[in-house]
């Protein structure tokens, strides 16, 4: 007899709990004491489902008994059984030691089980059954079997990608760059899979291979569909990609907000207001960020995750400053500092302190102190392909370089030195030429010792640069702010023992 059962509805929900449906569909065979003897995920088609009834049909001992035989006996028909038991019941450790069973017993299975495999220890890594470095080893082993078709090389591309720090994803990135690039298909379906998948990979090639961030952006703007911006889950997704890349984060807050205004219910709109008050926070602006979470969790006081956030971010809040000490010199900065960011209050943590020092005479020239928005989390912005330093040089968050010099320097060599740096790590200065010329033209007149010069990147402003406390100006272009940040780093800076002590907080 087939019970086809709404376990989100009625009585639906204590039978889900009493036999752990956690994943829909789910298939269980139970005999008449009502105890399981088979059960599965998932609907592969009409022919699979028929092989995995006789199958289920053909033994009708329950889990327990078939476990007990397989440790006395290990047979293909049983190891098939426990493993796919294993899987629905999202028991990891124990689905993928069944699939090795499976290959040693039938050779011919092993692309099969390599899947499963792969596909366990996704699911194993938020129970931490498993590891990152275990699942990029077998997504590794998974990619070497030439015959793995596009479609599944991308799928473990993504799986990888949400799992691990975007360095460790760019390999697998780039093999599903080339294996949907020579995809060919005449099925129509597939070729507009495929060609689904490459504008997708798209998005990530620039980011992290190009390392061409507004054309990211535009790329991934370009996957939104039509009226976009007034679908709150599309405004939602779009926000929640945003916090997640570090990039455009301003407007993700305002758009997030927008979302809220439109969401049809309570819990459609504390969800956006959640990713509304991750934006704040990330932007550095806790006031806002604690604000929205309690908006949040006056919509749905009932989730956990909500509440830990907002604990997270009064606590960030409330932390105490600190102060830091340059090891050389003993020059002290702030721990933990706040700007003012347009019409609200950005707090910056510190990422490092360090001297620069002329390389044969061992002069100290300057010390320099890096900061962030104290929001965003430097653990995985050093997932960057070029690590912590190139995470800083391309978070689009408040951030601050502070320059209090230590020995005079003349106009010209001050200017020299920065134009010298920024044109090592950019052929084309053609986006910020114009903008980078009135830069320049702040300083004009020789640095004195005590000087402090201070560049203050603020989303929706712009680079806001004060010499000694006065304002010298401000230029929105992102393309000079990139420019300038890569004076420390870039991946040619002006001193790699500056860089890492600049990095030290990573």
């Amino acid at each position: 007899m087939l019970l086809k059962n709404d376990c989100e509805k009625g009585a639906g929900v204590d039978l889900a709990k009493k036999y752990e449906v956690r994943v829909y569909p789910t298939f269980a065979m139970v005999n008449q004491a009502g105890e399981v003897t088979d059960r599965w995920a998932g609907y592969e088609g009409v022919d699979v489902f028929i092989a995995q009834v006789d199958a289920a049909r053909a033994d009708m001992t329950t889990i327990e008994a078939k476990r007990e035989r397989f440790r006395d006996e290990p047979t293909l028909a049983l190891a098939l059984s426990l493993a796919q038991y294993s899987e629905a019941i999202f028991a990891s450790r124990d689905a993928v030691d069944y699939f090795r069973h499976i290959v040693s017993l039938a050779p011919s299975r092993a692309q099969e089980m390599r899947r499963r495999t792969f596909q366990a220890m996704y699911y194993g890594l938020r129970t931490q059954e498993f590891t990152a470095d275990e699942l990029l080893a077998e997504g590794r082993a998974l990619l070497a079997d030439p015959q793995l078709e596009p479609s599944q090389v991308v799928r473990v591309a993504m799986a990888v990608k949400s799992a691990a720090p975007a360095a460790a994803y760019v390999p697998f990135l780039r093999q599903a760059l080339d294996a949907t690039a020579a995809a060919e298909s005449a099925d129509e379906e597939e070729a507009a899979a495929i060609a689904s998948f490459r504008r997708q990979l798209a998005v990530d090639e620039a980011l992290l291979i190009q390392r061409d961030r507004p054309r990211g952006l535009q790329l991934r703007r370009e996957l939104l569909e039509d009226g976009w911006q007034d679908d709150p889950t599309s405004l939602n997704r779009f926000a929640w990609w945003c916090h997640e890349n570090n990039l455009n984060l301003d407007e993700a807050l305002t758009l997030a907000r927008r979302g809220a205004e439109l969401a049809a219910s309570d819990a459609d709109r504390a969800n956006i207001l959640d990713t509304a008050a991750a934006l704040a926070f990330k932007l550095g602006d806790f006031d806002r960020a604690v604000a929205l979470q309690g908006d949040v969790i006056a919509l749905s006081p009932e989730r956990a995750r909500f509440r830990q956030a907002l604990e997270r971010y009064e606590a960030a809040r409330a932390a105490p400053a600190g102060e830091i000490v340059e090891p050389q010199t003993k020059a002290v900065y702030p721990a933990r500092l706040t700007v003012a960011a347009g019409e609200r209050d950005a707090t910056l943590a510190a990422t490092g302190v360090g001297v620069r020092q002329r390389t044969l005479l061992k002069l100290d020239v300057y010390t320099i102190a890096s900061y962030v928005s104290a929001g965003v989390d430097l653990g995985r912005l050093a997932g960057a392909p070029g690590g912590l330093a190139e995470g800083i040089l391309a978070l689009d968050a408040p951030k601050r370089v502070q320059m209090d010099l230590r020995r005079g320097i003349a106009r010209q060599q001050l200017v020299d030195s920065f134009k010298d740096v920024i044109a090592k790590n950019f052929r084309d200065i053609a986006a910020f030429a114009r903008d980078l010329d009135v830069f320049l033209a702040y300083f004009d007149r020789d640095a004195q010792p005590g000087d402090r010069l201070v560049f203050d990147y603020l989303p929706g402003t712009g680079l806001v640069t004060s010499v000694n406390g006065e304002v010298k100006g401000t230029i929105a272009n992102t393309a000079l702010v990139e420019a300038l940040w890569t004076v420390w780093f870039g991946e040619k800076p002006v001193d790699t023992g500056l860089q890492r002590a600049l990095t030290a907080a990573g």
